[in-house]
């Protein structure tokens, strides 16, 4: 079987036994090198890179192969390379030394081909599994930061919605968006438009706009709902415009997962403005009808001052007139019965003028103090007119 993989090193001082393995190795497709010591063992394996050491136990010099298996154990990663003994002696005391410096396995001289070919297939066919069971690991891993990071953001997302719908102004609303973009290492600008009662709030991180920064929120409100320029992103929405002067271009999933939590901001920061102008106008309308109340309240007092006087003007004026006819008796020649006669009918029709100004005026009088006492209830209703303050604290994962 051919491969397409798999460096392979012969360390023997035995030229001819290396040279046939080799042949042999290399005939199954394996890329292989031989080298004849220790000292040169270690030269190559930096370079070479071999996933497999066919290492000789007898070697001449300084180093034979239960040294050159402990020196290769403490310069490479161990969980990329097998290392496979040769030796000639195969005894008890051989082997357990072969296992105490670091070998894998131990095959004796001499040895059969297919024997070698199948501890190789197993060695090499072992770190390609190794390989994958790493990289599935490492997307395993990547997955999860994703899915945990995706977590967190839907959690900011949940906070900042949380925390959009308790803001009273728009001035607080915009510092809520600045603060929950800022923990994303985002510097951004914010445009909140409400109702006419609401009012429009430009804001950057370091307060209101000047006027060349709300010119720029502007012009930016020309382009589409998404827009991107280098490290610009520009959103709108019917009533928030936002700025991120510092979106990081040059990573484009850091990008996109900042521009999806940006969107997600606006949108939750439009519903948000459609609370805080239907607050506003409410209050407006309150104050309008406290006003409209307090009008009133002072035109009933005037009406019933004005009805007082009028019922103290005529009780006046018919007493003045049952004087006036008295006096004018002696220009009619009347006797006394007949000047008696007019005077009780004068009187009587006074008095019962001034009885039913007694009984309708109590009635006015009761229904004037409940129309004043609603009117000044109405006038002076406290309107819980909440001033701008500073947004409130976000809570993040």
């Amino acid at each position: 079987m051919l491969r397409d993989s798999g460096h392979l090193l012969i360390v023997d001082d035995d030229p001819v036994a290396a040279g046939m393995l080799g042949l042999t190795l290399k005939g199954a497709g394996y890329d292989v090198r031989d080298v004849a010591s220790g000292e040169e063992c270690l030269m190559v394996m930096a370079e070479f890179s071999p996933e497999v050491v066919l290492l000789d136990i007898d070697m001449p010099g300084g180093m034979d192969g239960y040294e050159t298996c402990r020196r290769i154990r403490s310069r490479f990663d161990r969980a990329n390379l097998t290392i496979i003994f040769l030796s000639a002696h195969d005894s008890l005391e051989e082997r357990l030394r072969a296992y105490d410096a670091g070998g894998d396995d131990f095959v004796a001289k001499p040895f059969d081909a297919e024997e070698i070919h199948r501890k190789i297939d197993l060695a090499v066919s072992a770190r390609l599994r190794r390989e994958q069971a790493d990289a599935e690991k490492k997307l395993l891993e990547e997955s999860v930061d994703i899915a945990v990071q995706g977590f967190n953001e839907m959690g900011d997302i949940l906070k900042f919605t949380r925390g959009a719908l308790r803001c009273r102004t728009l001035k607080a609303l915009c510092e809520l968006m600045i603060a929950s973009m800022g923990s994303n290492n985002c510097a951004c600008h914010v445009q909140l438009r409400g109702s006419p009662a609401a009012g429009t709030a430009t804001m950057t991180p370091s307060g209101y706009a000047s006027p060349l920064e709300e010119s720029v929120i502007e012009l930016m409100r020309q382009h589409d709902r998404i827009f991107q320029f280098k490290s610009r992103l520009i959103l709108n929405y019917g009533a928030v415009s936002l700025l991120i002067s510092n979106l990081p271009a040059d990573d484009d999933a850091l990008a996109g997962r900042l521009r999806d939590y940006a969107a997600m901001v606006c949108e939750a920061a439009e519903d948000a403005v459609v609370n805080i102008s239907l607050r506003a106008d409410a209050l407006a309308w309150a104050q309008e009808l406290r006003s409209l109340g307090e009008s009133s309240h002072r035109r009933v007092e005037l009406l019933a001052e004005s009805y007082r006087q009028q019922q103290l003007n005529t009780r006046v004026q018919l007493e003045s007139m049952a004087e006036k006819v008295e006096a004018m008796y002696y220009q009619f020649g009347l006797s006394d019965r007949q000047e008696a006669a007019i005077s009780d009918t004068v009187r009587g029709t006074k008095d019962e003028v001034l009885q039913l100004f007694g009984q309708y005026g109590e009635d006015f009088d009761e229904q004037f103090r409940y129309i004043l006492a609603d009117l000044h209830r109405a006038s002076t209703f406290q309107i819980d007119k909440e001033e701008e303050a500073a947004a409130p604290v976000v809570e993040l994962f």
